[in-house]
């Protein structure tokens, strides 16, 4: 490679270092007593002293350097490979038969796709004609593609990303219009907080959702003429299709409507923002062998090719290859964001795994809402309850300590609801039955109350288990123990009949979340 290009964080500790120096926007400077002078004078706020008898001031950085910062950051934070360092960065263009250094404010580049991007800012809130900055980066495209292309080779196939960053700027539809023709694009301030959320929050893989927006609709050339087997039908007099395919194939060419980006052709908007700790519990998951049989539900905003082999015309329903679109942003995820995105926690899997897909072919945007309306309303929540009660028979065999745990007191405490005499008979109620008078104790409450008073055992931070009063030597033993077990905490509990749990019209019983627990503890 030439050098073309100014200095580039490339190497991971070099990229780091660089984050570290943009992500304050104060800058502080440490003085002795006798040096502040005209600090104060200068902007410097006094904040507090240190060690050594020295006094910490801050002042703010300059808004035009927190822009950038910012913009910088996003671009980081979503995974880029190689980013400019310093705020003087330059690309080296030949210009009218002459090679000039244009200076750019922020570069990155991660795969084949490049972002340059020039950020302006005001001090206040206002109009500002930016008809000369439009000009100028409109006319250096090319030379800086050259330039591009010269540095990193003609067989990168390079997209480039132009983009003008702008805060307190108000865009006249003249300078909107101008970059449009240009082939700039705008990053006002709502974009730039989307992006700063989506980066923060979920990380690398929110570089798909970024990258789609810029480079809708352009063709991704090594995903053409791919193809799966498929079925295809109707539903809703729509036409589907259901096909299974690897993680990586879909990502590129996904996009997810949220609310927060209000992005123009996706009126009416409908998503929320992923969640970064969400995708890492589904990466963990999978990595543990997990899977999801229900379908990713999407829609492609382009006609795709079907090729069928048979079909079952008085069902309308064929069977053949379906191939997938190749182009940025043509598959909106309606439903299953977080299972998608979330094999992005998971590389091992990338390509390896494939997952059930269910993809409408060009609804409209507002077609895509209601169906996702229709999902989240109509679709009911699995009871916290059943969950405890299905632990209690699928998990007694967790390596995990908690977990384990967890299960054997819900086990004993489901015994303990359908075992004669004693105190909670009848008095517990299940998921699928209606609460009274005096079921109105759940598994979930007093499971608790028996972990925490320790009987099962304990596990220290450091992972060191240490054995309770009913604990046994190992997990059959303690499937075993299970009656023994809810009798102990029967007689722990010391509770008779007509305390367990009283009339509903008094409250909840008195043995509720609040206070009636405490005796399992006494």
């Amino acid at each position: 490679m030439s050098e073309a290009l100014g200095g580039l964080a490339i190497e991971k500790g070099e990229r780091i270092s660089e984050y570290k120096r943009r992500k304050p926007r104060f800058l502080q400077k440490k003085v002795e007593p006798t040096e502040i002078g005209t600090l104060v004078e200068d902007g410097w706020i006094e904040r507090r002293k240190v060690a050594g008898g020295k006094i910490l001031f801050e002042r703010s950085k300059a808004h035009d350097e927190i822009l950038e910062n910012r913009f910088w950051s996003i671009l980081y934070q979503l995974g880029f490979e190689e980013l400019n360092k310093g705020r003087n960065f330059k690309i080296n263009v030949v210009s009218e038969g002459h090679i000039v250094n244009k200076q750019v404010d922020v570069f990155a580049k991660i795969g084949n796709t490049v972002v340059v991007a020039e950020c302006k800012s005001s001090a206040r809130r206002g109009q500002r004609n930016l008809q000369k900055d439009i000009g100028e980066l409109g006319s250096l495209q090319r030379p800086i593609a050259n330039s591009l292309r010269k540095h990193y080779g003609a067989e990168s196939k390079l997209k480039v990303i132009w983009l003008m960053v702008t805060n307190n700027v108000n865009w006249s539809n003249s300078d909107k219009a101008r970059a449009a023709e240009q082939g700039i694009q705008i990053v006002r301030e709502r974009e730039l907080r989307y992006f700063e959320e989506i980066a923060k929050n979920v990380g690398p893989a929110a570089k798909f959702q970024f990258i789609g927006e810029f480079l809708s609709s352009q063709e991704i050339p090594e995903l053409s003429n791919y193809s799966v087997p498929a079925i295809r039908t109707k539903l809703g007099g729509q036409w589907a299709y259901y096909f299974l395919a690897a993680p990586d194939r879909i990502l590129p060419i996904a996009f997810v409507n949220h609310r927060g980006l209000r992005d123009v052709e996706g009126a009416p908007s409908y998503q929320r923002v992923l969640k970064r700790s969400r995708l890492k519990e589904i990466g963990s998951y999978l990595d543990g062998g997990g899977f999801f049989p229900n379908c990713i539900l999407m829609n492609f905003r382009q006609n795709v090719r079907f090729q069928r082999q048979t079909s079952v015309d008085d069902r309308q329903i064929s069977f053949g290859n379906l191939f997938l679109p190749d182009r940025y942003k043509s598959a909106w995820i309606i439903d299953g964001q977080h299972r998608l995105y979330g094999f992005t926690e998971s590389e091992q899997l990338l390509s390896k795994q494939s997952i059930p897909i269910l993809a409408f072919e060009k609804l409209s945007t507002l077609a895509e809402a209601e169906l996702f309306t229709t999902i989240n309303s109509k679709q009911q929540k699995v009871a916290r309850g059943l969950l405890d009660e299905l632990a209690g028979e699928l998990k007694l065999d967790s390596e995990d300590f908690d977990e384990r745990m967890s299960a054997i007191a819900s086990r004993a405490l489901d015994i303990m609801a359908t075992e004669t005499g004693n105190p909670f008979e009848d008095r517990i109620k299940t998921a699928d039955l209606a609460d009274s008078d005096t079921i109105c104790l759940t598994i979930s409450e007093l499971k608790k109350a028996i972990i925490s008073s320790k009987v099962l055992g304990t596990k220290s931070r450091n992972g060191v288990i240490a054995p309770g009063d009913f604990s046994r030597a190992d997990t059959e033993e303690s499937r075993g123990r299970s009656r023994p077990t809810c009798r102990g905490v029967n007689k722990r509990a010391r509770l008779s009949e007509n305390s367990v749990c009283g009339p509903k019209r008094h409250g909840i019983g008195l043995l509720n979340a609040a206070l009636g627990l405490r005796p399992l503890k006494s």
